[in-house]
Protein backbone atom coordinates (compact mmCIF):
# COMPACT_ATOMS: atom_id res chain seq x y z
CA UNK A 1 0.00 0.00 0.00
CA UNK A 2 1.21 3.57 -1.14
CA UNK A 3 1.99 5.45 2.25
CA UNK A 4 0.99 9.16 2.41
CA UNK A 5 3.71 11.54 3.75
CA UNK A 6 2.44 14.67 6.03
CA UNK A 7 4.49 17.18 8.13
CA UNK A 8 2.62 18.70 10.59
CA UNK A 9 4.26 22.36 11.60
CA UNK A 10 5.09 23.91 14.06
CA UNK A 11 3.84 21.98 16.54
CA UNK A 12 5.49 22.73 20.07
CA UNK A 13 4.19 21.73 22.93
CA UNK A 14 2.76 18.54 22.12
CA UNK A 15 -0.22 17.66 23.75
CA UNK A 16 -0.79 21.02 25.21
CA UNK A 17 -1.96 24.36 24.05
CA UNK A 18 -5.68 24.89 21.75
CA UNK A 19 -3.78 23.96 18.39
CA UNK A 20 -1.69 21.24 19.66
CA UNK A 21 -3.96 19.29 21.50
CA UNK A 22 -6.57 19.63 18.39
CA UNK A 23 -3.71 18.18 16.30
CA UNK A 24 -2.49 15.58 18.79
CA UNK A 25 -6.62 14.55 18.87
CA UNK A 26 -6.72 14.56 14.98
CA UNK A 27 -3.87 12.47 14.75
CA UNK A 28 -4.84 9.67 17.82
CA UNK A 29 -8.31 9.56 15.55
CA UNK A 30 -6.97 8.97 12.17
CA UNK A 31 -7.69 5.51 10.68
CA UNK A 32 -5.88 4.89 7.71
CA UNK A 33 -3.29 2.82 7.29
CA UNK A 34 -1.50 4.91 4.16
CA UNK A 35 -0.88 7.81 6.50
CA UNK A 36 2.43 8.50 8.09
CA UNK A 37 2.91 11.75 10.03
CA UNK A 38 5.93 13.75 10.71
CA UNK A 39 6.16 16.64 13.38
CA UNK A 40 8.27 19.64 13.48
CA UNK A 41 8.82 22.22 16.51
CA UNK A 42 10.87 22.48 19.18
CA UNK A 43 9.31 20.11 21.91
CA UNK A 44 11.83 19.39 24.12
CA UNK A 45 10.83 16.13 26.35
CA UNK A 46 11.51 12.52 25.15
CA UNK A 47 8.28 11.61 26.73
CA UNK A 48 4.92 9.47 25.58
CA UNK A 49 3.98 11.91 22.75
CA UNK A 50 7.38 10.99 21.16
CA UNK A 51 7.14 7.64 21.78
CA UNK A 52 3.57 7.45 20.15
CA UNK A 53 5.09 9.63 16.99
CA UNK A 54 7.96 7.32 16.81
CA UNK A 55 5.60 3.76 17.63
CA UNK A 56 3.65 4.86 14.32
CA UNK A 57 6.73 5.24 12.06
CA UNK A 58 6.85 9.16 12.32
CA UNK A 59 9.67 11.24 13.11
CA UNK A 60 9.79 14.23 15.67
CA UNK A 61 12.18 16.94 13.97
CA UNK A 62 13.12 19.17 16.93
CA UNK A 63 14.46 22.92 16.45
CA UNK A 64 16.50 25.13 18.98
CA UNK A 65 14.84 28.44 19.66
CA UNK A 66 17.02 31.74 19.99
CA UNK A 67 15.23 33.20 23.38
CA UNK A 68 16.94 36.74 24.00
CA UNK A 69 16.93 39.31 23.46
CA UNK A 70 12.89 39.93 22.78
CA UNK A 71 12.74 41.85 19.38
CA UNK A 72 16.01 40.37 17.94
CA UNK A 73 15.34 36.74 18.91
CA UNK A 74 11.52 36.47 17.56
CA UNK A 75 13.68 37.73 14.15
CA UNK A 76 16.31 35.15 14.56
CA UNK A 77 13.67 32.35 15.14
CA UNK A 78 11.88 32.98 11.98
CA UNK A 79 14.60 32.97 10.00
CA UNK A 80 15.80 30.09 11.74
CA UNK A 81 13.06 28.16 11.67
CA UNK A 82 12.15 28.77 8.26
CA UNK A 83 15.71 27.14 7.25
CA UNK A 84 14.79 24.52 9.41
CA UNK A 85 11.66 23.37 7.65
CA UNK A 86 12.98 23.88 4.48
CA UNK A 87 16.12 21.17 5.62
CA UNK A 88 13.40 19.01 6.79
CA UNK A 89 11.13 19.15 3.52
CA UNK A 90 13.98 19.07 1.28
CA UNK A 91 15.47 15.20 2.91
CA UNK A 92 11.56 13.83 3.29
CA UNK A 93 9.36 13.18 0.08
CA UNK A 94 6.12 14.72 1.61
CA UNK A 95 3.04 14.38 -0.15
CA UNK A 96 1.69 16.71 1.95
CA UNK A 97 2.87 20.14 4.80
CA UNK A 98 0.30 20.96 6.79
CA UNK A 99 1.43 24.84 8.26
CA UNK A 100 -1.02 25.61 11.61
CA UNK A 101 -0.45 29.40 11.70
CA UNK A 102 -1.76 32.61 13.88
CA UNK A 103 -0.97 34.77 11.01
CA UNK A 104 0.10 35.09 7.37
CA UNK A 105 2.93 36.16 8.03
CA UNK A 106 3.89 33.04 9.53
CA UNK A 107 1.73 31.03 7.31
CA UNK A 108 3.74 32.81 4.30
CA UNK A 109 6.98 32.26 5.71
CA UNK A 110 6.56 28.31 6.22
CA UNK A 111 4.94 27.99 2.82
CA UNK A 112 7.88 29.47 1.06
CA UNK A 113 10.18 27.04 2.95
CA UNK A 114 8.83 24.05 1.55
CA UNK A 115 6.83 25.10 -1.22
CA UNK A 116 9.48 23.41 -3.66
CA UNK A 117 9.74 20.10 -1.65
CA UNK A 118 6.41 18.49 -1.39
CA UNK A 119 3.33 18.20 -3.47
CA UNK A 120 0.61 19.63 -1.58
CA UNK A 121 0.40 22.63 1.02
CA UNK A 122 -2.26 22.74 3.69
CA UNK A 123 -2.19 26.45 5.67
CA UNK A 124 -4.68 26.18 8.48
CA UNK A 125 -6.03 29.18 10.45
CA UNK A 126 -5.96 28.81 14.02
CA UNK A 127 -6.55 32.11 15.22
CA UNK A 128 -8.24 35.35 14.66
CA UNK A 129 -5.30 38.09 15.55
CA UNK A 130 -1.59 38.42 16.93
CA UNK A 131 -0.46 37.77 19.93
CA UNK A 132 2.72 40.36 20.70
CA UNK A 133 2.67 43.81 22.67
CA UNK A 134 1.54 46.82 21.53
CA UNK A 135 4.29 49.08 19.74
CA UNK A 136 6.43 48.74 16.97
CA UNK A 137 6.51 44.95 16.89
CA UNK A 138 2.62 44.98 16.70
CA UNK A 139 2.25 47.39 13.85
CA UNK A 140 4.72 45.47 11.71
CA UNK A 141 3.50 41.87 12.71
CA UNK A 142 -0.01 43.60 11.41
CA UNK A 143 1.75 44.93 8.11
CA UNK A 144 2.89 41.60 7.12
CA UNK A 145 0.01 39.68 8.06
CA UNK A 146 -2.03 42.43 5.67
CA UNK A 147 0.40 41.96 3.12
CA UNK A 148 0.92 38.03 2.84
CA UNK A 149 -2.35 36.99 3.48
CA UNK A 150 -3.23 38.35 -0.23
CA UNK A 151 -0.19 36.01 -0.84
CA UNK A 152 -1.66 32.87 0.32
CA UNK A 153 -3.29 32.29 -3.36
CA UNK A 154 -1.27 29.28 -5.32
CA UNK A 155 -3.19 26.11 -6.54
CA UNK A 156 -0.70 24.24 -4.78
CA UNK A 157 -1.93 25.49 -1.72
CA UNK A 158 -5.68 24.25 0.84
CA UNK A 159 -6.84 26.67 2.86
CA UNK A 160 -8.39 25.80 6.07
CA UNK A 161 -9.86 27.43 9.42
CA UNK A 162 -10.96 26.36 12.83
CA UNK A 163 -13.86 28.42 12.14
CA UNK A 164 -14.94 31.25 9.43
CA UNK A 165 -13.69 34.09 11.78
CA UNK A 166 -10.24 32.62 12.15
CA UNK A 167 -10.61 32.23 8.06
CA UNK A 168 -12.11 35.56 7.45
CA UNK A 169 -9.03 36.70 9.52
CA UNK A 170 -5.96 34.57 7.50
CA UNK A 171 -7.24 35.04 3.64
CA UNK A 172 -9.00 37.79 1.85
CA UNK A 173 -12.34 37.34 0.82
CA UNK A 174 -12.29 36.36 -2.77
CA UNK A 175 -10.13 33.02 -1.55
CA UNK A 176 -12.21 30.06 -0.69
CA UNK A 177 -11.27 28.14 2.56
CA UNK A 178 -12.85 25.27 4.55
CA UNK A 179 -14.10 25.06 8.39
CA UNK A 180 -12.45 22.05 10.15
CA UNK A 181 -14.04 22.26 13.60
CA UNK A 182 -12.06 22.06 16.55
CA UNK A 183 -14.02 18.54 17.82
CA UNK A 184 -13.53 16.79 20.85
CA UNK A 185 -13.83 13.44 22.44
CA UNK A 186 -17.06 14.35 23.92
CA UNK A 187 -17.69 11.25 26.20
CA UNK A 188 -14.36 11.89 27.73
CA UNK A 189 -15.77 15.43 29.22
CA UNK A 190 -19.44 13.91 30.34
CA UNK A 191 -20.15 15.13 33.92
CA UNK A 192 -19.05 12.70 36.24
CA UNK A 193 -20.14 13.47 40.03
CA UNK A 194 -17.74 11.37 41.40
CA UNK A 195 -14.62 12.48 39.25
CA UNK A 196 -15.91 16.14 41.01
CA UNK A 197 -15.81 15.07 44.41
CA UNK A 198 -12.30 13.43 43.83
CA UNK A 199 -10.77 16.13 42.23
CA UNK A 200 -11.98 18.72 44.20
CA UNK A 201 -10.92 16.58 47.44
CA UNK A 202 -7.67 16.79 46.04
CA UNK A 203 -7.50 20.77 45.33
CA UNK A 204 -9.09 21.09 48.67
CA UNK A 205 -11.44 23.40 46.90
CA UNK A 206 -14.81 20.98 48.32
CA UNK A 207 -16.91 23.94 49.36
CA UNK A 208 -15.71 26.84 47.51
CA UNK A 209 -17.06 27.92 44.25
CA UNK A 210 -14.66 26.96 41.90
CA UNK A 211 -14.48 29.71 38.64
CA UNK A 212 -11.93 28.09 36.30
CA UNK A 213 -10.12 29.34 33.09
CA UNK A 214 -7.50 27.18 31.07
CA UNK A 215 -4.67 28.82 28.68
CA UNK A 216 -1.45 29.76 28.04
CA UNK A 217 -0.38 32.73 30.00
CA UNK A 218 0.18 34.95 26.90
CA UNK A 219 -1.11 38.67 25.92
CA UNK A 220 -4.23 36.59 23.88
CA UNK A 221 -5.41 34.98 27.08
CA UNK A 222 -5.68 38.41 29.07
CA UNK A 223 -5.85 36.90 32.36
CA UNK A 224 -4.63 40.34 33.82
CA UNK A 225 -8.26 41.23 33.23
CA UNK A 226 -9.48 37.45 34.63
CA UNK A 227 -7.74 39.08 38.05
CA UNK A 228 -9.56 42.07 38.03
CA UNK A 229 -12.58 40.49 37.72
CA UNK A 230 -12.23 37.89 39.98
CA UNK A 231 -10.73 40.46 42.45
CA UNK A 232 -14.19 42.12 42.11
CA UNK A 233 -16.26 38.29 42.51
CA UNK A 234 -14.90 37.91 45.90
CA UNK A 235 -15.56 41.28 47.06
CA UNK A 236 -18.81 39.81 46.74
CA UNK A 237 -17.97 36.14 47.30
CA UNK A 238 -15.12 35.62 49.62
CA UNK A 239 -15.19 31.82 49.22
CA UNK A 240 -14.67 31.69 45.44
CA UNK A 241 -11.08 30.15 44.00
CA UNK A 242 -10.16 30.78 40.34
CA UNK A 243 -8.55 28.02 39.21
CA UNK A 244 -5.78 28.70 36.26
CA UNK A 245 -4.46 25.42 33.98
CA UNK A 246 -1.98 26.49 32.04
CA UNK A 247 1.49 27.91 31.60
CA UNK A 248 3.42 30.32 29.14
CA UNK A 249 5.42 33.20 29.13
CA UNK A 250 3.53 35.55 31.56
CA UNK A 251 2.71 33.32 34.16
CA UNK A 252 4.98 35.12 36.91
CA UNK A 253 3.44 38.08 35.97
CA UNK A 254 0.28 37.04 36.75
CA UNK A 255 1.48 35.50 39.87
CA UNK A 256 3.23 39.10 41.11
CA UNK A 257 -0.48 40.18 40.50
CA UNK A 258 -2.20 38.13 42.42
CA UNK A 259 0.12 39.33 45.48
CA UNK A 260 -0.18 42.92 44.42
CA UNK A 261 -4.25 42.54 44.57
CA UNK A 262 -4.03 40.32 48.06
CA UNK A 263 -5.76 38.02 46.30
CA UNK A 264 -2.73 34.98 45.79
CA UNK A 265 -4.76 32.70 48.85
CA UNK A 266 -7.79 32.11 46.11
CA UNK A 267 -6.02 31.29 43.11
CA UNK A 268 -4.73 27.99 41.90
CA UNK A 269 -2.22 27.92 39.92
CA UNK A 270 -2.03 24.09 38.16
CA UNK A 271 0.44 24.48 35.37
CA UNK A 272 -0.27 21.60 32.31
CA UNK A 273 -1.98 18.73 32.31
CA UNK A 274 -3.24 16.70 29.90
CA UNK A 275 -6.17 15.40 32.21
CA UNK A 276 -7.80 18.74 31.48
CA UNK A 277 -11.55 16.62 31.29
CA UNK A 278 -11.32 15.37 35.18
CA UNK A 279 -10.37 19.58 35.77
CA UNK A 280 -14.13 20.78 34.36
CA UNK A 281 -15.85 18.32 36.78
CA UNK A 282 -14.32 20.34 39.46
CA UNK A 283 -15.33 23.51 38.22
CA UNK A 284 -18.74 25.65 38.74
CA UNK A 285 -18.27 27.61 35.99
CA UNK A 286 -15.63 28.52 33.39
CA UNK A 287 -14.33 32.04 32.24
CA UNK A 288 -12.49 32.81 28.89
CA UNK A 289 -11.39 36.76 28.88
CA UNK A 290 -9.10 36.32 25.50
CA UNK A 291 -8.59 39.37 23.38
CA UNK A 292 -8.87 36.97 20.25
CA UNK A 293 -9.36 33.42 19.53
CA UNK A 294 -9.94 31.03 16.33
CA UNK A 295 -12.18 28.59 17.98
CA UNK A 296 -10.99 27.88 21.46
CA UNK A 297 -11.32 24.16 22.03
CA UNK A 298 -11.70 24.91 25.71
CA UNK A 299 -15.02 26.62 24.92
CA UNK A 300 -16.13 23.28 23.42
CA UNK A 301 -14.64 20.77 25.71
CA UNK A 302 -16.75 23.31 29.23
CA UNK A 303 -19.62 22.96 27.30
CA UNK A 304 -19.77 19.34 26.54
CA UNK A 305 -18.68 19.08 30.64
CA UNK A 306 -22.24 20.95 30.86
CA UNK A 307 -20.44 24.02 32.68
CA UNK A 308 -22.24 27.36 32.63
CA UNK A 309 -19.52 29.44 30.40
CA UNK A 310 -18.60 33.35 30.16
CA UNK A 311 -16.33 34.22 27.26
CA UNK A 312 -15.44 37.82 25.75
CA UNK A 313 -17.47 38.93 22.72
CA UNK A 314 -13.80 39.04 20.93
CA UNK A 315 -14.69 35.83 20.50
CA UNK A 316 -16.72 34.10 18.15
CA UNK A 317 -20.52 33.03 18.03
CA UNK A 318 -19.51 30.00 15.95
CA UNK A 319 -18.37 28.76 19.97
CA UNK A 320 -21.64 28.68 21.23
CA UNK A 321 -23.08 25.19 20.26
CA UNK A 322 -25.56 25.00 23.37
CA UNK A 323 -27.48 27.13 25.82
CA UNK A 324 -25.00 27.26 28.39
CA UNK A 325 -22.10 30.01 26.30
CA UNK A 326 -22.77 34.08 27.18
CA UNK A 327 -20.84 36.23 25.63
CA UNK A 328 -19.75 39.84 27.70
CA UNK A 329 -17.99 42.81 25.82
CA UNK A 330 -14.48 43.51 26.92
CA UNK A 331 -15.34 46.81 27.28
CA UNK A 332 -17.49 45.63 30.01
CA UNK A 333 -16.45 46.64 33.43
CA UNK A 334 -14.92 44.27 35.75
CA UNK A 335 -17.82 44.51 38.35
CA UNK A 336 -20.49 43.38 35.13
CA UNK A 337 -18.33 40.78 34.86
CA UNK A 338 -18.24 39.69 38.26
CA UNK A 339 -22.12 40.20 38.38
CA UNK A 340 -22.83 37.11 35.60
CA UNK A 341 -20.14 35.22 37.21
CA UNK A 342 -21.93 35.32 40.69
CA UNK A 343 -25.11 34.46 39.30
CA UNK A 344 -23.20 30.91 38.41
CA UNK A 345 -23.36 30.26 41.75
CA UNK A 346 -26.77 28.96 42.59
CA UNK A 347 -26.32 25.00 42.36
CA UNK A 348 -27.45 23.96 38.93
CA UNK A 349 -28.10 20.60 36.80
CA UNK A 350 -24.80 19.55 35.16
CA UNK A 351 -26.75 18.23 32.13
CA UNK A 352 -25.48 15.22 29.57
CA UNK A 353 -24.56 17.26 26.49
CA UNK A 354 -23.27 14.53 24.37
CA UNK A 355 -25.57 14.44 21.44
CA UNK A 356 -25.83 18.24 21.36
CA UNK A 357 -22.16 18.60 20.52
CA UNK A 358 -21.77 15.95 18.35
CA UNK A 359 -24.65 17.23 16.57
CA UNK A 360 -22.92 20.38 15.99
CA UNK A 361 -20.20 18.76 14.60
CA UNK A 362 -18.09 19.12 17.09
CA UNK A 363 -17.35 15.31 17.18
CA UNK A 364 -12.93 14.40 17.04
CA UNK A 365 -14.34 11.44 15.10
CA UNK A 366 -15.62 13.32 12.49
CA UNK A 367 -13.25 16.46 12.47
CA UNK A 368 -10.43 13.78 12.19
CA UNK A 369 -12.43 11.78 9.03
CA UNK A 370 -12.33 14.89 7.47
CA UNK A 371 -9.04 15.92 7.68
CA UNK A 372 -7.58 12.72 6.66
CA UNK A 373 -9.58 12.86 3.48
CA UNK A 374 -8.16 15.60 2.49
CA UNK A 375 -4.84 14.60 3.27
CA UNK A 376 -5.16 11.39 1.17
CA UNK A 377 -7.11 12.74 -1.86
CA UNK A 378 -4.99 15.35 -2.14
CA UNK A 379 -2.44 13.20 -2.37
CA UNK A 380 -4.32 11.10 -5.29
CA UNK A 381 -5.25 14.01 -7.17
Amino acid sequence: MEKVKVLELPISNLGRGGTEVMVWNWYHNFSSPELVIDFLGDYSRNDEYIKSINSNHGEYYKYTKYTSPKIFGKIINTFGIMRYAKKIAKNNDYDVIHIHAQDAFIAFTYYLAVKPFCKKIIIHSHCTGTDVNSGVLMKLKRFLHKVCRCLLNSKKVIRLACSKAAGEWMYPPKYKFEVINNGIDVKKFTYNEEVRNRIRSELKVDNKFVIGNIGRFSIQKNHEFLLDIFNEVLKKNPNAVLLLIGDGPLENKIKEKTKNLGIEKSVIFYGTTSSTNELYQAMDCFVLSSLFEGLPIVLVEAQAAGLKTLCSDAITQEAKITGLLEYLPLSGTQEKWAEKILSYNDRYERKDLFKEVKNAGYDIKQSAKRLEEIYVRKMHE
